[in-house]
């Protein structure tokens, strides 16, 4: 489980070196920039990351979400928030939690098939959360990128310091009329928007 970075900070980011790559690209109010990726994605943003008294400072939001992490802003303490929760899901045709807490998982799944019958079972476990109230959805992407299920908006409220919690998700009649390589994902709220912190690939043949 990792730990929650506090950063006070008012809107940059000192990050490591190591997803920067160095070019000349001119300067943003007298100041170098720097080209930040990440997994050999270019982060886009309106104010750049820039070279500042040999230091590389970096945009908080843009960075956060193509580390799929959530940053929150706190106005009155001039806070950066940044949460990175662990995130996974198990996806299987039958998913049971029992009384005393334990769960039974038959048939996990690694791909499906065309049609417009696949009903299969997704157990969500997310750590490392913080107090608050959380609004999140489940997506299926299409090979296209664009949205194929939404289970709709969801909520939970944690309760304790690096909180934890499991949910069976149940995903019935889904219609999968070509092959190719889906994305189910996870989404949580920030502010009007979803962002995404967890991904997995469904291969349907």
């Amino acid at each position: 489980m990792k730990k929650r970075l506090v950063i006070i900070l008012t809107c940059l980011l000192v990050l490591s070196t190591a997803i920067i790559s160095f070019s000349n690209n001119g300067e943003y109010e007298g100041f170098s920039i720097v080209n930040i990726i990440v997994n050999n994605k270019r982060v886009k943003s309106d104010i750049p990351a820039v070279i500042f008294f040999g230091k590389t400072m970096m945009p908080v939001r843009e960075v956060s979400e193509s580390l799929k992490t959530i940053a929150e802003w706190n106005s009155t303490t001039r806070t950066v928030n940044i949460i990175k929760p662990e995130i996974d899901m198990i996806i299987a045709k039958e998913i049971q939690e029992n009384s005393d807490g334990s769960v039974s998982i038959a048939n996990t799944l690694r791909m499906l098939q065309k049609g417009n019958d696949n009903s299969f079972k997704g157990l969500l476990q997310i750590e490392g959360l913080i107090k608050g109230k959380y609004t999140y959805r489940i997506v299926i992407l299409n090979p296209s990128g664009e949205i194929h299920y939404n289970d709709g908006e969801n909520q939970v409220v944690v309760t304790e310091e690096e909180g934890s919690f499991i949910r069976t998700v149940s995903f019935n009649n889904i219609a999968f009329e070509a092959a190719g390589t889906y994305q189910l994902v996870f989404q949580m709220k920030q502010g009007e928007a979803y962002k995404t912190l967890y991904q997995r690939n469904l291969v349907v043949y």
